[in-house]
């Protein structure tokens, strides 16, 4: 087996031997999640909150290059950066989440695991 990411302690954990739970997952990569993005945080008393109104300003804790956090169904599964894509807000995804915490490199997944490499590489070329 090939290394697939770290554990939060920091150990490897293999990546599932192809095909093993294929049949079992399958029906699960169609189910619609809620992801989300979260750029910056603010705590204020609820009377600050109530006060809010057209124009106001909220001032968030982090500046407009600090790293996003994408969430699905309310868990950490990834950092990026902001892009601007035709328009439209995007995020350009830059390292895994490990359970929430951990931050895993998308590179060191990437070389940790061939298969999934070719894949991505699969993916651009038909873009392209």
């Amino acid at each position: 087996m090939t290394p697939a990411g770290l554990t939060s302690d920091g150990q490897i954990f293999p990546a599932p031997e192809p095909g093993l739970w294929e049949n079992e997952v399958d029906p699960l990569l169609d189910l619609d999640l809620p992801v989300s993005v979260r750029f910056g945080k603010v705590r204020m008393p609820l009377s600050q909150a109530l006060e809010l109104g057209d124009g106001s300003i909220v001032e968030l804790d982090s500046r407009v290059d600090d790293p996003v956090e994408v969430l699905v169904h309310g868990k950490v599964v990834a950092l990026g950066q902001l892009v601007v894509v035709d328009g439209y807000y995007g995020v350009e995804v830059t390292s895994l989440a490990v359970n929430g915490t951990a931050r895993v490199s998308l590179d060191a997944v990437l070389s940790a695991n061939p298969a999934v490499a070719e894949v991505g590489q699969e993916e651009e070329m038909v873009q392209e």
